[in-house]
C-alpha cells in the first residue's frame, strides 16, 4: 500500500454482473487527483483519469477476485471480501499485498447481498449486510492472524434493509453507518443509522419521510455525506453526526454513491443526470463541482478513493 496520500480515486463499474473493486496502481505519477472506471467491454480493465486533466489517462488492469460484482479490497491490500453475483456465500481471499491470492475462506452460514461489503480503516475486520428481507442484519468478521474469525451479527430491530444499500466504516473503526427502511413505514422513509460495533448500540441519525442512504464519513469522523431525495430526486447532503444538523451540498445533479476523499477536501459521486452514469467531484464546502466523464455507461459506478 502506498504510505502517503496520493489523492487518487478508483471506481467499480457494474456491467453484465461483473465489476472491478480495486487495482494495484503502478507506473503512474503520484500527484494530482485521479479517477478510475471500468473500461467498456473489458470487465477486468480499469481506466485511470487525471481529474485536473481528464484527457490524460492510464490503463490499469485488475485481477480476480476483483472482477466480481460484490467485492471489496482491504486498505492494506492483503484481503478481499467477495460474494457471487447477485448474492451468495461470503468469502474472504487472503494474499500478499494483493498479488497472490493463495487462500479463499468461505464464511459458513453467511450470505451477503448487494454492494454491502466494507473493510475497517485498519483492515482488521469487514462489515457486511446479510440476505434478509424481514429485518436489517449487519455482520462483522475479524481477521485473526490472517484468518477470518466467526461472524458477529447485529439485528437492527424495527428496520428493513434497502436494496443496494452501502455501508460506511467510521475512521476510528468503532462504528458503521448505513441506510435502512424504518418500520412501520408511516413513521418515516429510508433513514440513516449508526451501529456501534463494540457494544451493538444503534443511533438513528435522521427521522423524516425522505429517502436517505449511501453514507460516507468525513476523515475526522464528525460528518457524513449521503444522498437524500428531499426534492423528489437524489442530491448530496452533509450531516453533523453529533448535532444532526444537515446542509445541502448539490443542486440538480441527481447524485448517487458519494465518497469523501481522505484529505477531506473533495467528494466524488456518480450521476445519471443525462441518463448515463458519469463521475463528478465537488469540494466538501459545496463549491467547484466538476464532471469527470461524459456519457460513460448506462450502468452504475462506485467511486473509491485510494491512499
Amino acid at each position: 500500500m502506498i504510505a502517503h496520500f496520493t489523492r487518487m480515486l478508483v471506481t467499480t463499474f457494474v456491467c453484465c454482473g461483473l465489476s472491478t473493486a480495486g487495482a494495484v496502481v503502478v507506473g503512474h505519477r503520484r500527484t494530482g487527483m485521479s479517477a478510475a472506471y471500468q473500461v467498456d467491454g473489458q470487465p477486468c480493465a480499469i481506466q485511470l483519469i487525471d481529474t485536473d486533466r481528464p484527457a490524460e489517462n492510464y490503463t490499469l488492469v485488475s485481477k480476480p477476485p476483483f472482477c466480481l460484482r460484490h467485492s471489496a479490497w482491504s486498505p492494506n491490500h492483503r484481503y478481499a471480501a467477495l460474494t457471487p453475483y447477485p448474492r451468495g456465500a461470503l468469502g474472504i481471499a487472503v494474499g500478499r499485498s494483493g498479488r497472490d491470492w493463495g487462500q479463499v475462506y468461505d464464511v459458513a452460514g453467511v450470505v451477503a447481498i448487494q454492494s454491502s461489503l466494507v473493510w475497517s480503516p485498519d483492515s482488521s475486520q469487514v462489515a457486511f449486510m446479510t440476505d434478509s428481507d424481514d429485518v436489517t442484519v449487519i455482520g462483522t468478521i475479524r481477521m485473526v492472524n490472517g484468518v477470518p474469525d466467526g461472524p458477529r451479527l447485529f439485528t437492527i430491530t424495527d428496520t428493513q434493509p434497502i436494496p443496494y444499500s452501502s455501508l460506511a466504516w467510521s475512521p476510528d473503526g468503532n462504528s458503521v453507518a448505513f441506510g435502512a427502511n424504518s418500520m412501520p413505514r408511516q413513521q418515516g422513509g429510508q433513514e440513516l443509522y449508526i451501529l456501534n460495533v463494540k457494544d451493538g448500540s444503534i443511533h438513528r441519525l435522521t427521522t423524516n419521510a425522505y429517502l436517505d442512504d449511501s453514507p460516507s464519513w468525513s476523515p475526522d469522523g464528525k460528518q457524513l455525506v449521503f444522498t437524500s431525495a428531499v426534492a423528489g430526486y437524489n442530491e448530496l447532503y452533509v450531516i453533523d453526526v453529533a448535532t444532526g444538523e444537515r446542509r445541502r451540498l448539490t443542486y440538480y445533479t441527481i447524485g448517487y454513491m458519494p465518497n469523501w476523499s481522505p484529505d477531506g477536501q473533495s467528494i466524488a459521486f456518480e450521476s445519471n443526470l443525462d441518463y448515463n452514469f458519469d463521475l463528478y467531484v465537488i469540494g466538501s464546502n459545496g463549491f467547484k463541482l466538476r464532471r469527470l466523464t461524459f456519457n460513460h455507461s448506462a450502468f452504475g459506478l462506485y467511486p473509491i478513493w485510494l491512499r
